[in-house]
């Protein structure tokens, strides 16, 4: 395995409207260093966002470090501090 991604994820508190029911924890999200730089790890991400989508997952959020912000904004993920956020586009609001 050259790079990976950890996604826990958390029912979303039930509400009376029509919303999708997942919250995930991303997390240990890694390429090994010879194997960097080469889109590895946004492939890795990307495949991420089109699982989540597909089940139900509203959003993603990760604390990323202060090394990885600018790759996390790169994909879609947004915010000013910690923790950043990426919100499916099937999501409700």
């Amino acid at each position: 395995m050259v790079s990976h991604a950890f996604i826990g994820l958390v029912d979303k508190i039930p509400r009376p409207t029509p919303e999708q029911r997942w919250i995930g924890y991303l997390t240990n999200v890694y390429t090994r260093p010879a194997f960097r730089s080469l889109g590895l790890g946004g492939l890795v991400l990307e495949s991420v966002k089109t699982w989540a989508s597909e089940e139900d997952v509203e959003l993603l959020i990760v604390w990323p470090s202060e090394r990885s912000v600018g790759f996390y904004r790169r994909h879609g993920f947004v915010g000013d501090a910690e923790p950043l956020v990426w919100m499916s586009p099937n999501a409700s609001g």
